[in-house]
């Protein structure tokens, strides 16, 4: 056999990673976040979205559609420009910082 074969052979399937595609500010207190392939809300803690600089922590996780999800703030994150995500949720790209 020659090296092709032997190197096809050791790797392992291909993983995908899925990550935000975009944020958008819903309101004051609200991002809507879209990710390139399907998500459930329900796997992801609200405290691993963070906005930034005011470090407000996110409250709620919640399911727009199979690939947005809607984040909410105690505080209004107007001013912010950025959100952090890190998280344990598997195949979810992390941490990963978007813009908003």
């Amino acid at each position: 056999m020659g090296r092709w074969s032997q190197a096809k052979r050791a790797s392992g399937p291909v993983t995908l990673i899925n990550f935000i595609t975009e944020a958008v500010d819903n309101t004051t207190l609200l991002i809507d976040l879209t990710y390139q392939s399907s998500v459930a809300a329900g796997s992801f803690a609200a405290a691993s979205f963070v906005s930034n600089p005011s470090a407000f922590v996110a409250q709620t996780v919640a399911q727009v559609s199979s690939r947005v999800i809607r984040i909410s703030f105690l505080g209004s994150i107007a001013a912010d420009t950025s959100l952090t995500y890190s998280g344990t949720v598997p195949g979810i790209l992390t941490p990963q910082t978007v813009n908003h």
